[in-house]
């Protein structure tokens, strides 16, 4: 868990930029609600009237929820169309300069994670599941030109409001802002306390009986899922967070993981330029380093050649910038046969 950090913290800093939208915190001790909680303070920030009663009513009909609690994300998703009305979609955690760039343009995240006492994130196996809305960032910078002449917070404290047009690239500390349900207080919490937070939401913790859980418990409807990134002829790019169920007995991303991921996204990548079914004939990994539960790797794969029969395809596996597992994989082509088994 994070060190504790305190609003009055940002006295000792000379200047830092605050990007957020004005939330308004539902407080609610009604139950496991956390999650409808959530959601009304998102539709309340953006001018619709989305009353906590009429989203589990709601949730109730469809199957969501017996209580209140939400514990799929995908269900989630449908109460966001139903009573926010905005585009939104279901993601992996992203990376930490996404998130960041993705706040400032004024995007909100709804995350899950495991809440401590002080609703700050903890690890706790998702015996303590939460929701949380995440609103705005904290970039502490330097004095930079990027900051001239925008309109103080007040004048104790060195904090900015802005609405940026481009990323400062100077170098600093970020901290998300969030409100959940249970405090009237904007919390300020680190990116990767709430990333490992997220990323270990493994066990129900049994408080509540008779509560809708997905098949597959916990890891099923509220942890991070393969990502596809982009994907282009030749070409797809993936990206995991890695988390308890990927990692070995000595807590490092799998090698048997590492070759299915292989196997996956090439095949993803092959898909790009023939639509034909195939069969693997030859996989090989080697392994060069090592990913802990929490890190989030990036899986690109490659077409290399394909001629009528064979396709050679590579895969390179990085946790950031540093290359952790490399791949190769030989498929055979079905002919006259697509992906699908129809005739083509």
């Amino acid at each position: 868990m994070a060190a504790p950090f305190s609003l009055q913290c940002l006295r000792q800093l000379l200047q830092a930029q605050i990007r957020e939208k004005n939330f308004n915190t539902v407080l609610t001790n009604d139950g496991p609600q956390c999650g409808l909680v959530a959601l009304a303070m998102i539709a309340a920030a953006l001018g619709r009237n989305a009353n906590i009663g009429d989203i589990f009513n709601w949730a109730s009909q469809q199957g969501f929820t017996a209580l209140g609690e939400i514990f799929d994300i995908r269900n989630m998703k449908k109460l966001c169309a139903k009573f926010i009305g905005k585009p939104s979609a279901v993601i992996g955690f992203p990376s930490k300069a996404d998130m960041l760039a993705d706040l400032i343009k004024g995007r909100i995240f709804l995350v899950p994670y495991d809440a401590d006492a002080n609703h700050e994130p903890c690890r706790r196996n998702g015996q303590s599941a939460h929701w949380a809305v995440v609103f705005g960032v904290v970039l502490m910078r330097p004095e930079c030109f990027c900051l001239e002449g925008l309109a103080k917070l007040s004048d104790d404290k060195p904090i900015y409001r802005a609405e940026l047009g481009y990323d400062c690239e100077m170098a600093g500390s970020e901290f998300l802002l969030a409100r959940e349900g249970k405090s009237r207080h904007v919390a300020v919490w680190s990116f990767e306390a709430l990333r490992e937070s997220c990323a270990q939401l493994n066990e129900y913790g049994g408080k509540y009986e008779g509560i809708v859980l997905p098949n597959g418990g916990l890891q099923e409807g509220l942890q991070d899922k393969l990502e596809l990134k982009s994907a282009s002829a030749g070409r797809c790019t993936a990206e995991l967070v890695i988390t308890r169920p990927h990692v070995n007995i000595a807590g490092t991303l799998h090698g048997g993981l590492s070759a299915t991921l292989v196997d996956s996204v090439s095949t993803f990548a092959l898909l790009t330029q023939r639509n034909v079914r195939s069969a693997s004939i030859d996989l090989s990994v080697s392994f060069i380093g090592p990913a802990n539960e929490g890190d989030i790797i990036t899986i690109d794969a490659s077409t290399v050649k394909i001629g009528q029969r064979l396709a050679y395809l590579a895969v390179d596996i990085r946790k950031g910038d540093e290359l952790i597992v490399t791949g190769k994989h030989t498929k055979f082509l079905q002919q006259n046969v697509d992906y699908y088994g129809n005739k083509v």
